[in-house]
């Protein structure tokens, strides 16, 4: 018995998730190194190598492409270990395979690349073809930023402190150290800009015009800013946003709007960076934007966004999230019209519209966007402002509880396992298996929905123990 990919859902557990906030840490310990396994995705011995080619060839024994790559690989070619990986990674003319793909990035970081580095850093993080492993994760990074990775000295920054629009506030965890703390942040920072990072030079930027404080306080001893600062810090966000940077543009069109320390408000230079920002033509740069101004609680909103110089209510601020997340959407940004739709379902910015808020979730949904299809799923199956089709329930929950996305993240994928095991129990358009039930609650509860461990324990009861041992066994195989 083998458990279907895609399967439909109970009316009564169709939970639609409002939202979600989506997000994107030292340790010198070498890696211990993983011998490949010998398949044909990973190189054969070195000694088979050796052997193979010392000796004649006839012509059809001519190795391919792929095993001449995976030789040269093996002898230690960074670049092709590097490639390997990334063939390995996507199934680019091998067997995918994110171990394999663990593994070959492993070995090019040893030989010193530092971008396999950092993946092999991302790949401990998330438990992508490595066993999960956050001290290996932190030591990676680390190694990378020290070699000169931009994203990975940027995350390094954010290990001591966050940066905000009025300066940079220590962590918590190492508050004890504010002065090393400080120093280190303001080091990340430093490298990552200087390695190409726009994000950081944003925040050096900020930091050198408002300093850094420790749990919200300001006037710190350890750092504050100084004229010098100040000027260092306005040169440092107009070169980011001449050259496109989009929270420069808006940091600097509020900042001479109003003046801030050195800084003399000046009309004219805030208007020409209100319009740099206005151009924004690229769908993700638009979508952020308009993130930036969404504001879902009436009752959490206080005035302080501002648009063109103008202050916004709560209404005006959604308005404006809502027109910059069309101009993504109108480039079929999935995160947009997962946005747009979530918007037009309870009228935020926008007049409430349920027909075309799930429009909107079927356009994210065939692009990409995992919450998008758990919510197609889940309207299907109980009809709610669509007619009842438990045939697409069935299509877009099993997408919903297969569908990887970076590194092998899924936050819905439990949450459709759930629903699918709803279905199961209760018959709801398919036969009731508990058996099939069992493995999907199951599944879900690994996945870290407590919520279906209830359901676990009520349908293993309904189990003879012949039947819970192959539930089991089909919740263990299930891929």
């Amino acid at each position: 018995m083998n458990i279907p990919s895609t399967l439909p859902i109970s009316p009564k557990h169709a939970v639609i998730a409002a939202g979600i906030a989506t997000v994107i840490v030292l340790n010198y310990e070498e890696i211990l190194f993983f011998a490949p396994d010998f398949n044909s995705s990973v190189p054969p011995p070195m000694e088979e190598v050796a052997s193979q080619s010392s000796a004649p060839q006839s012509p059809t024994a001519v190795r391919s492409p792929i095993e001449r790559l995976q030789d040269s690989a093996q002898r230690g070619n960074v670049q092709d270990q590097l490639t390997l990986a990334i063939k390995c990674a996507s199934g680019d003319g091998v067997t995918k395979d994110q171990a394999a793909a663990s593994r070959w990035y492993s070995m090019a970081a040893h030989g010193g690349d530092v971008h396999a580095m950092y993946e092999v850093s991302l790949r401990y993080r998330h438990g992508h073809g490595f066993t999960r492993n956050n001290t290996e994760a932190d030591a990676w990074r680390q190694r990378a930023a020290g070699t000169g990775h931009a994203d990975a000295s940027f995350e390094m920054a954010h290990v001591y402190g966050k940066v905000t629009s009025k300066g940079a506030v220590i962590s918590q965890q190492n508050d004890k150290d504010s002065g090393e703390s400080s120093r280190q942040l303001v080091l990340w920072l430093t490298r990552a800009s200087e390695s190409g990072s726009a994000a950081a030079k944003h925040e050096l930027a900020l930091v050198r015009l408002f300093g850094i404080s420790k749990g919200g306080a300001s006037g710190t001893s350890y750092l504050v800013p100084l004229p010098s600062f100040t000027a260092s810090g306005i040169q440092l966000l107009t070169e980011n946003a001449e050259a496109g940077y989009w929270e420069s543009q808006h940091a600097l069109a509020e900042l001479y709007a109003e003046g801030v320390a050195d800084i003399k408000p000046n009309q004219t230079e805030s208007n020409k960076w209100w319009q740099r920002l206005d151009a924004q033509t690229e769908a993700s740069v638009q979508a952020r934007i308009g993130q930036r101004y969404l504001a879902s609680d009436t009752n959490q909103y206080r005035a302080g966004n501002k648009w063109k110089g103008r202050n916004l209510s709560y209404n005006e601020t959604n308005q404006v999230a809502f027109d910059w997340l069309g101009r993504a959407a109108i480039q079929a940004d999935k995160n947009a019209l997962w946005q747009l739709a979530l918007m037009s379902y309870g009228g935020i910015g926008t007049p409430k519209n349920s027909a075309r808020a799930l429009q909107l979730h079927q356009k994210a949904a065939e692009l990409g966007k995992v919450e998008a299809m758990y919510y197609l799923g889940s309207a299907y199956a109980s009809g709610s402002g669509v007619q009842q089709d438990y045939a697409s329930a069935r299509d877009w929950l099993g997408r919903a509880a297969s569908y990887e996305e970076a590194y092998g993240r899924n936050d819905f994928r439990p949450h459709a396992q759930n629903a699918i095991g709803v279905l199961y129990e209760n018959g709801h358009g398919v036969g009731i298996d508990l058996m099939l039930a069992y493995a999907w609650y199951n599944l879900a509860t690994v996945g870290g929905l407590s919520d279906a461990s209830t359901n676990v324990r009520r349908v293993a009861a309904l189990l003879t123990p012949e039947q819970l041992a192959e539930a089991q066994n089909l919740s263990r195989n299930w891929k």
